[in-house]
């Protein structure tokens, strides 16, 4: 009985933590379904599945089932969720081989994907989502899975795992809490309309090639592959062998800019993804290299810089029908790809261009660069937003310097834009970039 005593208060005490925990994640967490909840409640009413796609949102913006699946025989469910990681990838190819015996997977791939560190919330997102299905069995597997990787076992994360509020929360406004809670009372935000019964999920809108900034052209400098990322696409590719089912690694088409962003290091990660696909039993495609026989990715394809709208991946998706019913056939596509030196050798144009702000002797510079193949000469003009007369008025006329000083009179926030042509060219422009920076003296 004193034993009891003495157990009671902390008893209560863990009581109230999980009440509480309870009513903050009913309060919180967003009313409208993740991706990932959205992916396994479809995946749940499948049937006799013969493939599936895997991968983060660039596999679930641009691969339809219901246009590849005539083509290349099979019946697929897209299984890709936002910023899944290979170690989630590898989990949904796992469970459709237990559920479904399936024959075929297609993982949709980014180069981002070989980064280890990935969004927490995203990767907590698919394993708690796969925790509404499935036995008492499978959901501790779930669990343990993600809790036991060595990444989160010493790590704050194999704790906010049973906090989802922490990381995932809708808007803490008092009127965005009161629209959230109502939502989640009504259900009335449970499934994202847009997502089709075959994980597919349609989008509008359209890039804009000008506007895209360092934040995008900048994944060159900052991405690095991680060792653990190709072991793990090793174990993907193993699963695979080892179950008898066909992996097709497929290098999701992204607009041009993607590839000479990275420079010479995109063609030497492609060199060791394809070795390591071939080693481990998997075929790599970089469809950033198909030829227009097949696909050419239009910038009128994209809704942003890196997902497809549902115009390209109507094109795509016919485009990998294709190419699997082709290689299903045996028949060999190696002709339907450019080599490095052909992809850059056709890339004579300017893909996109943007400049950043230095300070160098007390001035402000203004750097621009274009992204274009090699040797090819580019002019940059430099102009700021007049606002007396509302147009861009010259800086500095079109030059091979990618500098310009800019000393303006007075302190202040400007608009500012770079123009770039072909070095000889006599267009006003053919791509630029805008961007407001604040100047002080």
């Amino acid at each position: 009985m004193r034993r009891f005593k003495k157990m009671r208060f902390p008893v209560l005490l863990i009581l109230v933590i999980c009440l509480l925990n309870q009513a903050l994640t009913f309060a919180l967490e967003p009313a409208k379904n993740s991706t990932s909840a959205n992916m396994w409640e479809g995946y749940n009413y499948q049937k006799d599945l013969t493939a599936v796609f895997v991968g983060s949102s660039l596999c679930h913006a641009s691969m339809n089932p219901s246009i590849i699946d005539p083509l290349a025989g099979i019946k697929a469910y897209n299984m890709g969720t936002n910023g899944q990681m290979l170690s989630e990838s590898y989990t949904a190819i796992e469970t459709a081989i237990r559920d479904h015996h399936i024959k075929m997977a297609i993982l949709g791939f980014g180069y981002f994907s070989m980064q280890k560190k990935q969004s927490l919330g995203a990767e907590v997102a698919f394993y708690r989502a796969k925790n509404t299905y499935g036995s008492a069995k499978d959901r501790l597997q779930n669990h343990l899975t993600f809790l036991l990787d060595p990444e989160h076992l010493y790590s704050e994360s194999s704790i906010n795992y049973f906090f989802p509020w922490i990381y995932d929360h809708c808007g803490m406004s008092g009127e965005e809490l009161k629209k959230n809670i109502a939502g989640r009372i009504t259900n009335e935000f449970h499934k994202t309309p847009e997502y089709t019964a075959n994980g597919f999920l349609p989008s509008s809108g359209r890039m804009n090639i000008n506007r895209m900034g360092t934040d995008v052209t900048g994944v060159g400098r900052h991405e690095k592959f991680d060792q653990s990322s190709y072991e793990e696409l090793a174990k993907i590719c193993q699963l695979c062998r080892k179950n008898q089912v066909k992996l097709y690694v497929i290098e999701v088409a992204q607009p041009d800019l993607y590839v000479v962003a990275y420079g010479k290091s995109y063609f030497e990660k492609q060199q060791k993804l394809t070795q390591v696909c071939r080693d481990n039993g998997g075929e790599y495609y970089d469809f950033n290299m198909i030829k227009p026989v097949l696909f050419t990715a239009k910038q009128s394809y994209f809704r942003d810089h890196e997902h497809m709208n549902t115009t390209g991946a109507t094109a795509f998706s016919k485009a990998i029908g294709t190419f699997l019913q082709m290689r299903e056939k045996g028949e060999n596509v190696s002709s339907l790809f450019y080599t490095e030196a052909e992809y850059l050798k056709n890339m004579n144009y300017i893909a996109c261009v943007n400049f950043v702000t230095r300070q160098k002797n007390g001035m402000t510079v203004l750097h621009a660069k274009a992204y274009t193949g090699p040797d090819v000469k580019v002019e940059y003009e430099f102009e700021e937003w007049d606002r007396d007369s509302r147009k861009f008025k010259e800086i500095r006329p079109y030059s091979a310097d990618q500098d310009c000083i800019f000393a303006p009179g007075r302190n202040g926030r400007y608009l500012l834009r770079v123009n770039s042509r072909l070095a000889g060219s006599k267009d006003p422009w053919q791509k630029y970039y805008e961007k407001k920076i604040n100047w002080e003296r």
